[in-house]
């Protein structure tokens, strides 16, 4: 809730001694230099990221690359060519704060061809943010690869693209023939960016074919959700066939009402804590339902 004086006292604290909870001040920091941002803040994170490491690595580099500031994206893009793909995954997932910045896409774009996967998933879905129809070509072609890390994300990010444009057609196009992949979190994200773009494959068959025999909980709930917008009497008895029998509570749930579309995004940290384990795991996989 801070503004520039909490933000500067936050600083100061980072000089302090052992005592100092330095992952809260870093926690802090992000949120109030996402409102009160400075060039000078972001030079000061900068500089004690040459000699940090670990967990508190981690948060310098988050806290100054929410910073809305053309510093923090150059701070952001010289942390994307570092060696260890951890940084460059911390890059490409906070480029995402800065949507109005060329700088930015330039440079996520370039991280969608890095070397390691989990760098290649996270452009992926930073391009969902921040990029344009130009990018569908490359996004079509990771969705269609067999990364799969990347993929769902480059899923995800074409309905993400095509929805922010009203590029209904762009969008029937390329997520249609993704709904046969055999992977399901694609075909489920395939049919979730469907119902953002408000499009629909040829006579909707595939859709309701989901919604009733689709093997992923994930992937039905989707397509309930793309039938739902504006249902043809096809439509409403797939729904009405979901609503009775769908093995699922929660699937069913969703056949019988219209769960409504997102109205706004905010950041969100989130702590992935690995199946058997009862602590936050770095490069654990994990798979948010939003």
């Amino acid at each position: 809730a801070g503004g520039a004086k909490a933000r500067d006292a936050l600083l100061a604290k980072l000089d302090g001694g052992d005592e100092v909870d330095r992952a809260a001040v870093l926690t802090a920091l992000g949120g109030v230099l996402a409102r009160a941002p400075s060039d000078a803040a972001v030079l000061r994170l900068a500089g004690a990221l040459d000699l940090a490491a670990g967990p508190e690595r981690d948060g310098i580099v988050e806290a100054l690359g929410r910073a809305p500031l053309p510093s923090a994206v150059k701070e952001l893009a010289a942390v994307a060519k570092r060696e260890e793909p951890a940084d460059r995954r911390a890059a490409a997932a906070l480029l995402a704060g800065h949507p109005a910045d060329a700088a930015a896409l330039v440079v996520t774009r370039a991280l969608l061809e890095d070397a390691d996967p989990g760098v290649r998933a996270q452009a992926a879905w930073t391009l969902g943010t921040i990029g344009d129809a130009s990018d569908l070509p490359r996004l079509v072609a990771m969705a269609r690869s067999p990364d799969v890390d990347a993929a769902p994300d480059a899923v995800a990010a074409i309905g993400r693209i095509t929805a922010r444009g009203h590029a209904v057609d762009a969008a029937a196009r390329t997520l249609c023939p993704l709904l046969t992949d055999p992977r399901p979190y694609p075909r489920a994200n395939a049919l979730a960016g469907l119902a953002l773009a408000g499009a629909r494959c040829e006579r909707g068959a595939a859709e309701r074919d989901a919604v009733t025999r689709d093997p992923s909980e994930d992937a039905r709930a989707a397509a309930a959700l793309v039938l739902s917008r504006a249902p043809s009497p096809e439509d409403a008895r797939a729904l009405e066939q979901c609503a009775r029998g769908d093995p699922s509570g929660s699937v069913a749930a969703r056949c019988r009402s219209r769960a409504p579309l997102p109205a706004r995004a905010h950041p969100a940290l989130v702590y992935v804590v690995a199946d058997g384990a009862t602590l936050p795991h770095a490069g654990a996989p994990y798979a948010m339902l939003l």
